[in-house]
């Protein structure tokens, strides 16, 4: 089953790596800039794919905000979902 993986978990997860205040960090603000480097990108995903999301490292590393990552999250769960019969 696939855990949840909505924007405030996202905002909650994202800001954990970075050691701030998830209240800090806004929906489209380069993640990057903010200083998530590579390897926090790399766990970030690991722990998502664990959760049941197909995202990949260069799915986030495209469009690193909060809001994109909200959006490959939404597609993760849907395509999820369509995939009931195996």
């Amino acid at each position: 089953m696939t855990v949840p993986l909505d924007k405030e978990r996202l905002r909650r997860d994202i800001a954990e790596v970075l050691e701030e205040d998830p209240a800090d960090l806004g929906d489209d603000e380069n993640l990057i800039d903010r200083g998530l480097d590579s390897i926090r990108v790399l766990m970030l995903s690991a722990r998502w794919r664990e959760d049941g999301h197909d995202i990949g490292f260069l799915d986030l590393a495209d469009e690193p905000t909060i809001a994109a990552w909200a959006s490959l999250a939404d597609k993760s769960a849907g395509e999820s979902a369509g995939n009931t019969s195996r």
